[in-house]
């Protein structure tokens, strides 16, 4: 007797066939490939940014250390010596940085390299889930397998990310698709490639550990234990094979990661980070409520709900059929089960730890849409000389691609929302920078820094592995501020003056030769101290190609001197000879400051002609006095970009503590035709001026540029003044003042 599973793959019947309809169904899954390639490609040569895709540099980081020591286990930062082995990265398998050391060397230290990685990788799965959904279900479902996977919008938002999860479940779909050929033909090579990518899958993660272990038990148990009637007869030597090799990958993996670790003394750590990831104070009930915006954010209602209709479908059909491929399906919920539910503190932080179910909605959407056509055809063999059974039968096939459809929008809105917040999105109401401008603030001072040298990244730059890629040596997150007698080895100080106190300010313009880039300052301890110099950032908005390959969300940037910041820097730190600038201002920054250098000099009329320039173009209804005197004159939204809300402020002159215009958005109604409801998260969004307002001097403008990553749906900003505890400052508006909106999004 045939094998069942052979004799479904090449006897399957559907509503839809023939060699038409296979080469259109081809033509959708390359098409699926090609724009999940192109949407993974956006921003792929662009800087290191924060946020999740902090992860990028990370690897980086490794990649370079591996290359640079000969070494093969991942040091996530850079040392000056050859790292110990104290410093090797022990809390998951090593394929993923080995693949991306790999792409480093072979197309060099860019961040294009890094991020192909996984972009090759997403793209592939698209193509992988097409010949897979194809073997179970038929052309057609295959088809609307690879379009539910490229409509994802997890998928998307993370297809440059290399994380552990997607790269994993490449792995998991490689070994599938070359079981999925080897029970067809038998032939030895694919056995090699199902075996080859169960090894990958366990390299990248623990969870292909979890799959390949499922997928091994259930087909041994099927074919070798179970009666020849249940599941169809095999070729028992191949596939005996394929069970000794995948059982040696399993095997193999976990033993050599286990000796390693133990060798290294890493062991425990492993296991004491997999039970703080696994510990959770809130219920599961609690977590998923929690996170139920993120969810509806990732996949969207409908395809959650989809989801949950469809988890069933292999397990019936295996059943119903004897087709034993089902089990892999099976075998992948089974694994996104475990991944999500295992590690509850994981859930609570990253918001693409479900991108395992992204594989189950896919594979899903293609049971489904088979699973409605045999049902429907089923229903309507029962009605001889019914003429559009066939019509009929067909709809209920292509039904289902009204869910990719549907959900491509909201996708696409996803990918936006991702590459402008790091891949945090809404980060639970948190203050989340995208830090385009602190990677060119530091390209800038590490071409300006000596070699064999430490940077210490003070608290207030937020310190990530992104900072550390670009700075390209070593850095020491640290809260204590520079000294005069500081190790020559760590000469270097950066810290961001928006998230310093007033006395963290003084002190550091004291401490040595200081560089202003904006807000981002870097002290060389090493040199005197001297006269503080100012630099800006000249922006301008990137070319179309600038936009896709470079940076989509941000301006294009570079450093220049700047003797508008310069004179207010000296100007607020008593620091002499401070001479107003010769040249006449140009942009926003110049002529403020300028205005303020009219009011320290004594010219008041000069002061009022500059100050109704200034303000020409703001919008004064959002104006409102304090009760300490201080005015918020207005507020400009800049669209660009990157839109940035600017809100200005005359002040009275210092306050008594550190304080904070905080800024916090509200989405008051969702995006129109979307799915995913409105996000109820109160989200900050506002930014410290650079000179803290304990310096600020009466008569002087100060401004505080906030950036705009709006979220979908109309949004409402809001703002007012906080202390450095978070709770609302004693500087209140004066009786009678409105306090609105400053600024409203559609």
């Amino acid at each position: 007797m045939p094998d069942s599973d052979t004799a479904v793959l090449s006897a399957s019947e559907a509503p839809l066939a023939g060699p038409r309809v296979e080469k259109a169904a081809r033509w959708i899954a390359v098409l699926a490939a090609v724009w999940v390639a192109l949407a993974g490609a956006w921003e792929i040569a662009g800087p290191m940014c924060a946020g999740h895709f902090a992860v990028t540099a990370a690897r980086g980081v490794a990649a370079d250390n591996m290359l640079s020591w000969g070494i093969i286990g991942p040091v996530r930062e850079y040392t000056l010596a050859a790292p110990s082995q104290t410093l090797v990265y022990a809390h998951h398998p090593w394929g993923v940085f080995w693949a991306v050391t790999a792409a480093v060397k072979l197309l060099g230290r860019h961040a294009y390299a890094i991020r192909l990685v996984p972009i090759v990788m997403a793209s592939a799965s698209a193509l992988l889930l097409y010949g897979i959904g194809r073997a179970l279900y038929g052309a057609v479902a295959g088809a609307l397998c690879a379009l539910g996977y490229a409509a994802v919008p997890l998928v998307l938002a993370y297809a440059s990310f290399p994380g552990f999860e997607l790269p994993t479940l490449f792995g998991c779909l490689v070994a599938t698709w070359g079981y999925v050929n080897m029970i067809r033909t038998w032939q030895r090579r694919w056995v090699v490639v199902s075996v080859l990518g169960l090894l990958w899958a366990c390299q990248a993660d623990w969870i292909g550990i979890v799959f390949a272990g499922t997928v091994l038990v259930c087909v041994f148990a099927g074919h070798l234990l179970a009666p020849a009637r249940w599941f169809g007869t095999v070729d028992k030597r191949r596939l005996v094979q394929w069970l000794a090799w995948g059982s040696v990958v399993c095997a193999g993996t976990v033993g050599f990661y286990a000796w390693y670790f133990r060798h290294i003394g890493a062991l425990d750590g492993l296991f004491e980070a997999a039970q703080g990831r696994a510990s959770s104070r809130r219920s599961w009930a609690q977590l998923l409520e929690m996170r139920s915006y993120w969810i509806d954010l990732m996949f969207t209602p409908l395809a959650v709900t989809l989801g949950k209709i469809a988890a069933a479908l292999p397990a019936v059909r295996l059943l119903a059929s004897g087709k034993l491929l089902e089990v892999f399906p099976l075998a992948l919920l089974t694994t996104a089960l475990v991944h999500y539910f295992l590690f509850p503190n994981g859930v609570s932080v990253h918001v693409y730890w479900p991108m395992p179910f992204a594989i189950s909605f896919a594979l899903g959407l293609a049971a489904f849409a088979r699973s409605s056509a045999d049902a429907v055809g089923w229903v309507l063999a029962r009605y001889h000389g019914f003429r559009a059974k066939r019509i009929i039968a067909r709809a209920a096939l292509l039904a289902p691609g009204l869910v990719p459809a549907l959900m491509f929008p909201d996708a696409v809105r996803a990918l936006k929302w991702a590459h402008g917040t790091g891949g945090r999105f809404n980060d639970d109401g948190h203050l989340n920078l995208q830090d385009r401008d602190k990677a060119a603030a530091l390209a800038w001072m590490t071409s300006r820094m000596q070699p064999n040298t430490r940077v210490r990244l003070h608290v207030s730059m937020k310190p990530d592995w992104s900072q550390s890629w670009t700075l390209h040596r070593p850095t020491r997150s640290t809260m204590l501020l520079p000294t005069a007698d500081d190790d020559e080895i760590e000469r270097y100080f950066v810290g961001d003056s928006r998230f310093m106190s007033a006395r963290g300010q003084r002190t550091v313009a004291s401490a040595g030769r200081l560089f202003a880039v904006g807000p981002f300052w870097l002290v060389d301890i090493a040199t005197p101290a001297g006269l503080l110099q100012g630099f800006s950032f000249v922006e301008r908005e990137p070319s179309g190609l600038e936009r896709y390959l470079f940076q989509g969300n941000d301006p294009m940037r570079t450093v220049q001197p700047d003797p508008y910041w310069t004179w207010e820097l000296r100007a607020h730190f008593g620091q002499v000879p401070n001479p107003s600038p010769d040249a006449p201002p140009v942009g926003r920054e110049q002529l403020r400051i300028a205005h303020n250098i009219a009011v320290a000099n004594g010219r008041p009329r000069l002061a009022q002609m500059l100050r109704a320039r200034l303000l020409t173009p703001i919008d004064r209804t959002t104006a409102m006095k304090y009760d300490d005197g201080t005015e918020l004159l207005g507020t400009l939204y800049v669209p660009s970009v990157a839109p940035q809300l600017v809100v200005y402020f005359l002040s009275a002159g210092p306050s008594a503590a550190d304080q904070t215009f905080a800024i916090r958005s509200r989405v008051m109604a969702p995006e129109p035709w979307s799915l995913v409801p409105a996000d109820p998260t109160v989200k900050s969004i506002g930014l410290n001026v650079p000179l803290s307002t304990k310096f600020w001097k009466a008569g002087f403008i100060y401004a505080s540029t906030s950036e705009i990553r709006k979220r979908p749906g109309r949004e409402h900003f809001f703002g007012y003044w906080i202390n450095d505890d978070g709770f609302e400052a004693p500087r209140l508006p004066v009786a009678g003042t409105r306090r609105g909106a400053l600024l409203v999004l559609p």
